[in-house]
């Protein structure tokens, strides 16, 4: 597994100065407007296509799963 800190400092290496580097992390001096946030609840389905959280073979397999020693 590559040590995130080494990952993170080796793309560093692309960058020409610091100040890239300051305003890519700078990722919160934004806001998004009114209507930009009623635009994304209706994306909002109400329930996860990826998984069914009510389906007991589901919830079975997912708790069966050891994630500690």
């Amino acid at each position: 597994m590559i040590n995130s800190l080494q990952f993170i400092t080796s793309n560093f290496a692309f960058y020409d100065c610091a100040l890239q580097i300051v305003e890519n992390f700078n990722v919160w001096d934004f806001e998004l407007s009114a209507d930009d946030m009623k635009k994304i609840a209706a994306l909002d389905i109400g329930h996860s296509e990826i998984v069914n959280h009510s389906d007991p073979a589901f919830v079975k397999m997912i708790n069966g799963w050891k994630i500690h020693e």
